[in-house]
């Protein structure tokens, strides 16, 4: 199973986050040993997948792997992967399942339980604030699995409510397992971790970026049968959600809210373009009749009283002004304790944390052309446009062979004037 597993990451490595090319290689029936031991010609040989990929899986080096492996050994880090009890079917549904999931905690059986994804915006109102409280609560108390991205606001609360209800909750992360982002969410987190799992498809060590965000959506709706969007602005990321998730042919449920909010204008928008409206929890469980293990409870069955200590006691602050996943903040590298540690007794209350960088902007100043570039790099450079990230297939050049754009993307890159990003994209520098 590890010698697997091993495997399993290299390919997640060779592919990165997001990437279409698994779908095709999962519906092939090839097993990453098989696309290991697949030489050159082999690899070239393979249908339907893009250009980077073939070029990343001739590299058969197995250290990073390793390394990797190694590291979630060391620190209780299971890795999940399609065809493991953990790994849930909804989710292996999806055009592009996650190679592997990095989870700590103990996975809730999604494939028995009703998961429902709770998103919304992260500079939430107090109604947004009692709204996600609830709902979560209920949802718990009823036997629902919470999952949300325990980002700032309604994402940490709506797991503060689903742990206060003594239910199950799936945090979905997008940085490595051993980035707690925000910052002050590593109390949360490791509340988590207690009442069920916190996941990611990024390797440890993999910082908070802010392209990576809208990749970890599509893991959030995926896990669930439905989306609740709690409240959204008209550019929330939580719409990005929403239309992941229906997209995978989950249901989309919304709160209405206050027309003069501007951060329930995607809200309400949802609702005229035919999301389910939701008053109470019962709205959203009605919508699965055939769920095991679902008690619905009567309406108004929630604490009567909302206080702001049921957040606090899991570190989590009433409010919020971030209003962006790639906004100003700071993320820390917990540094867990490794089995040999634990082993021999020694304990580690306050974990030794590093302060990171807040993450970058997605667009950077784009770096001058040298003079020696060949004809065929300057093609290839220009065709990179200077404001967005693109995957390698948008690069059609006629005339040049995709051998010679391979050839000299490598180049390119060497040389620091292409960065290579997660799920296959590349970045003008």
């Amino acid at each position: 199973m590890e010698k697997d597993t091993l495997y399993r990451i290299w390919l997640a490595e060779a592919l990165g986050a997001a990437s279409r090319d698994y779908r095709v290689l999962l519906d092939s029936g090839l097993t990453p040993q098989d696309l290991y031991a697949a030489d050159d010609a082999a690899v070239g040989a393979m249908e339907g997948i893009g250009a980077r990929a073939r070029m990343r899986l001739c590299d058969k080096s197995l250290d990073e792997a390793y390394r990797i492996l190694q590291y979630c050994t060391e620190h209780d880090i299971d890795v999940l992967h399609v065809g493991l009890p953990g790994y849930p079917e909804s989710l292996a549904a999806i055009d592009t399942p996650p190679v592997v999931l990095y989870c700590r905690g103990i996975m809730p059986n999604l494939n028995e339980k009703l998961a429902i994804a709770v998103v919304g915006t992260r500079n939430v109102s107090s109604y947004g604030m009692r709204t996600s409280y609830s709902l979560s609560y209920d949802l718990a108390r009823a036997g629902a699995v919470v999952v949300s991205g325990m980002a700032r606001g309604t994402d940490g609360i709506a797991a503060c409510g689903a742990m206060e209800a003594g239910g199950s909750t799936v945090a979905v992360l997008g940085c490595g397992i051993d980035i707690v982002y925000p910052a002050e969410h590593r109390k949360l987190e490791e509340a988590v971790v207690k009442h069920g799992a916190v996941i990611t498809e990024y390797a440890p060590g993999t910082g908070a970026r802010s392209w990576q965000f809208p990749q970890r959506n599509r893991i959030i709706s995926g896990l669930a049968q439905g989306t609740l969007v709690i409240e959204a602005s008209a550019k929330s990321g939580s719409l990005l959600t929403a239309a992941a998730a229906s997209e995978q042919g989950r249901r989309v449920f919304a709160v209405p809210a206050n027309l003069d909010n501007p951060a329930a204008v995607g809200t309400n928008e949802l609702l005229r373009d035919g999301a389910t409206l939701v008053l109470t929890a019962e709205d959203v469980l009605s919508a699965f009749p055939k769920a095991a293990g679902i008690s619905v409870q009567p309406n108004g069955s929630t604490r009567s009283t909302f206080s702001t200590a049921y957040l606090e006691k899991y570190g989590v602050k009433p409010s919020t002004d971030e209003t962006d996943a790639a906004s100003a903040a700071t993320s820390v590298r917990v540094r867990l304790s490794s089995k040999a540690e634990r082993d021999k007794g020694r304990q580690n209350p306050r974990p030794e944390i590093d302060h990171d960088d807040a993450p970058p902007p997605a667009v950077k100043p784009v770096t001058p052309e040298p003079d020696d570039l060949t004809e065929i790099e300057k093609q290839v450079l220009s065709a990179f446009p200077v404001d967005a990230a693109v995957t390698l297939d948008a690069v059609n050049l006629p005339g040049i062979g995709i051998g010679e754009i391979i050839a000299a993307l490598t180049m390119l890159e060497i040389r620091g004037l292409i960065s290579a990003l997660p799920g296959g994209l590349y970045l003008r520098t």
